[in-house]
């Protein structure tokens, strides 16, 4: 039996095999299973494995590890399928009883079979039994530079071989994702019910494996294919197979053969398809290439729409509570993200301060963003207070996204008059209010990420926000900014450098200068590496 945790750690769907003995599992690069992520302390939860049985246990995490829902809170034995949370990481624990078994592979010996190897191959050009090649090179010459179809280059490549090499039955087959040859093309001539195509596999998989040519004198007398199923449906009698052979990969296999002739085929016939499959081969590669450009270009543009929707669904320019300023700053790392925030104005006065950030990158991370935004939106007016409203949220989220879709959000509801301000801290970074006096309030999670667990409960925190006071939530985009060395590990922001010691030094500052100071911080210290992941600031602050 083998275990393995599963999910996705940054977007990316990762999983982790679990040794017997001990697993150390924390935001520790140096430890058995890492999970870079701030809700999780350095040195979080132990595995251990005896025989069949896997036990965990928390070690004094700060935000704590759950299994299926439930706060450990001593050793306890995990089951196959346990959903397990590490702070705001969920994974679960998969379980495999079947032992991988080695691909097989028939030993097939070739001595007798000539086989053209393509470092030896050199093109000839003369005629040779009727078949002049260089006018067939001509004839293809708008066949290689003109876009077409697939399937109408997968016809073309039979016509082009029936012209070069004659044949009873020809197929074009080429690799799928997992290097297996799939039937593309296919002729077949005569009326013989038996003459349905039956390749020998065998001789497709040889010259896929050993990138070489195969000719096949007399498949029906040759001992170690005149047993095969193929062979004898199809009657073969004479074989060829030809790697399509791109210049740098096999892409597949072009096999034809005979039944009827009186002379088998010999070396020019193999020669000549193994020169036509060559340039073939490029010829596919080449409209797959144009084809994937396109496709990304489309792509492209799609990704341009999908930005300048999501940047039209944020607010441009949010009104501040009365005696307050305002600023907020919003980055994306790629054309759509998972971030998002908003500022409110309710019924009563009040303002609902929103700042959340999805779990994941692209466009997936953008469409839970817009279903987040929009169920804020709808929800804030008819709420009493932001437990309510994450209560409601959390509901309608967990019902209509998977396991390993959620939210870490703060949502806080401001009185202006009183400048208390009462919250809900879904699992997201501890936003801070800074008194001028340098004292620092830390708004702490309240309760695990909205869409995570099903019946979730969150608390409510309530906080004041003094004369002169700045309120600061931000996305964990700016400290767990990151660049990976040559020693491949991650060299975070925020072990040169915390959020909450540059908002001290720059408390005074006019409040236009501190977003663009702190992403311009991030930005030296990324050295033009690239962001990693979206970058969120809002900034509050009271009139003195």
């Amino acid at each position: 039996m083998e275990f393995k945790l599963t999910g996705l750690i940054a977007g990316t769907l990762r999983s982790f095999p679990i040794g017997t003995g001990e697993t150390r599992i924390g935001r520790s690069s140096d430890l058995e299973i890492s999970l870079p992520d701030r809700s999780v302390s350095r040195m979080h939860a132990l595995l251990r494995l005896d025989g069949e049985a896997l036990v965990l246990e928390d070690s004094g995490s700060r935000n704590g590890t759950t299994v299926n829902g439930v706060r450990v809170r001593a050793a306890q034995r995990l089951q196959p399928n346990d959903q397990i949370a590490f702070g705001n990481v969920a994974l679960s624990l998969q379980v495999d009883d079947q032992p991988v078994q080695p691909a097989f592979r028939e030993d097939v010996q070739l001595d007798s079979t000539f086989k053209l190897n393509w470092m030896e191959l050199r093109p000839s050009l003369e005629k040779s039994e009727g078949v002049d090649l260089s006018q067939v090179l001509m004839d293809m010459g708008e066949f290689l530079v003109r876009h077409q179809p697939e399937e109408e280059i997968f016809r073309v490549c039979i016509d082009t071989v029936e012209r070069v090499v004659p044949f009873q039955r020809a197929c074009l087959l080429l690799l799928d994702n997992n290097n297996q040859p799939v039937l593309r093309a296919a002729r077949s001539k005569g009326d013989d019910p038996n003459l349905q195509l039956a390749l020998s596999q065998t001789m497709v998989q040889t010259v896929i494996q050993e990138r070489a040519s195969l000719l096949v004198h007399d498949a029906q007398a040759d001992q170690r294919f005149q047993q095969q199923a193929s062979v004898i449906l199809g009657k073969i009698r004479s074989a060829l197979v030809a790697p399509l052979f791109d210049n740098t990969r096999v892409i597949g296999v072009l096999y034809v053969d005979s039944i009827e002739f009186a002379q088998p085929y010999n070396k020019d016939h193999l020669r000549h398809l193994a020169l036509l499959a060559n340039i073939l081969a490029v010829k596919i590669t080449n409209a797959r290439l144009l084809e994937m450009q396109r496709e990304k270009d489309r792509m492209q543009q799609e990704m341009e729409t999908a930005r300048r929707i999501q940047r039209e669904l944020l607010p441009r320019a949010p009104a501040a509570p009365p005696g307050y300023e305002l600023r907020a700053r919003l980055e994306p790392s790629t054309e759509v993200g998972g971030d998002l925030y908003d500022v409110l104005p309710l019924a009563g006065g009040r303002f609902a301060l929103v700042l959340g950030d999805v779990v994941g990158h692209g466009v997936g991370a953008a469409l839970l963003m817009a279903n987040a935004l929009a169920g804020v939106r709808s929800l804030a007016e008819l709420c009493r207070d932001p437990l309510d409203l994450v209560q409601r949220l959390d509901a309608q989220m967990y019902r209509s996204t998977d396991s390993m879709s959620y939210v870490t959000m703060f949502i806080g509801f401001l009185d202006p008059a009183t400048h208390r301000m009462d919250y809900v801290n879904a699992g997201h970074e501890s936003p801070l209010i800074l008194d001028p006096g340098g004292a620092v309030q830390h708004l702490a999670s309240t309760g695990p990420p909205v869409g995570l667990l099903p019946g979730a409960e969150f608390q409510i925190g309530t906080a004041e926000i003094p004369p002169g006071g700045l309120f600061a939530a931000w996305s964990d985009g700016i400290p767990e900014a990151h660049v990976v060395h040559e020693d491949s590990q991650p060299d975070m922001f925020d072990d040169h450098e915390s959020v909450e010691s540059i908002l001290v030094g720059l408390q005074e500052r006019p409040l236009d200068e501190i977003p663009a100071e702190i992403f311009d911080r991030v930005d030296r210290f990324l050295d033009g590496a690239g962001a990693p992941d979206d970058r969120t600031l809002l900034l509050l602050r009271r009139g003195a």
